[in-house]
């Protein structure tokens, strides 16, 4: 397997799939926070105890991500994973504090107590099950993208030996191309270039630079580079992951039970009453809504 780690040095390269940026910034500490709504009847509550601050929920997030979290002209955070916590939170009494942090330090950071979830985009995984609890909330599929016309005539996941192929670092997407690389050369063939960047905005500029003849995302971070991007790329019939049906997840300090307990409830009465999905609508994605639900292992 051939793999390139690149990192962020390339600073002009990086240009969002959100329609505002954070370009060039490796600040992992940017925080967005928002006050309880007066008008919202809670529906349940979080021990003080159990919260990284007294009286806010705070999320461990990855932006930018269109439309799941991304940072606005002015600063401020929107998506459909900032309205649903804020939702949330105020269901349950409190704040909402949004924390960027780095992919693959995630995790790290619910245990070590520097947020009370991650919402950022993790597929439910059996390697991840083991590490922390996790709920469903949105499902998408796998898609490999390359520039329109396919100068290339790349064919799918299992044809791209010898084809240079961007990604994000710590994703689904670098493990499924290892995988892919290993069975090339097992077969005799050439692995697969693989070129892993720090998020997927970066590995997407990639390919429109000519730096990668291919990009593996998500179906739903490709469908948004398809529209910024119109007519410059095109996305290959999409797949399903080989485990995990393409189900995201939010997940949850496994010491911490009662957080994930409450943020349940709280997103559970949302998706009752409509107002789950009406923010999915709104950020035109109503295709990918999953019921709330925790989940204890992979399909």
């Amino acid at each position: 397997m051939k793999l390139r780690l690149r990192g962020l040095a390339a600073c002009g390269l990086v240009v969002l799939v959100a329609a505002a940026v954070t370009a060039c910034s490796s600040d992992t500490g940017a925080k967005s926070s928002s006050s309880p709504s007066a008008t919202v009847a809670k529906v349940g509550s979080i021990p003080s105890a159990d919260l990284t601050a007294n009286g806010t929920l705070t999320a461990c997030t990855n932006y930018p991500f269109q439309p799941m979290q991304y940072q606005n002209s002015d600063g401020t955070l929107e998506g459909v994973d900032i309205e649903l916590l804020k939702g949330a939170a105020a269901r349950l009494g409190l704040k909402f504090n949004a924390v960027n942090t780095d992919f693959t330090s995630e995790i790290s950071s619910l245990q070590s107590g520097k947020c009370d979830l991650i919402a950022a985009q993790q597929y439910i995984t059996a390697e991840r099950l083991a590490q922390v609890d996790m709920m469903q909330y949105w499902k998408t599929k796998e898609a490999i993208v390359v520039p329109s016309g396919n100068p290339d005539k790349i064919k799918g996941l299992d044809k791209l030996c010898g084809f240079s192929t961007a990604a994000a670092t710590g994703t689904i997407e670098a493990k499924l191309l290892a995988a892919a690389s290993d069975t090339c050369v097992s077969g005799g063939k050439k692995p697969i270039d693989i070129q892993l960047y720090a998020n997927q905005p970066t590995a997407m500029q990639a390919l429109l630079t000519g730096h990668a003849q291919s990009w593996m995302a998500s179906l739903l971070t490709a469908t948004v580079a398809n529209q910024q991007h119109n007519a410059k790329l095109e996305t290959l019939t999409p797949f399903s992951p080989s485990s995990g049906g393409g189900v995201v997840s939010m997940s949850f300090d496994k010491k911490r039970p009662e957080v994930a307990q409450g943020v349940l409830k709280a997103l559970q009465s949302m998706y009752a009453d409509g107002s789950y999905q009406k923010i999915f609508a709104k950020y035109k994605v109503s295709s990918i809504v999953a019921k709330p639900e925790m989940v204890t292992s992979v399909g």
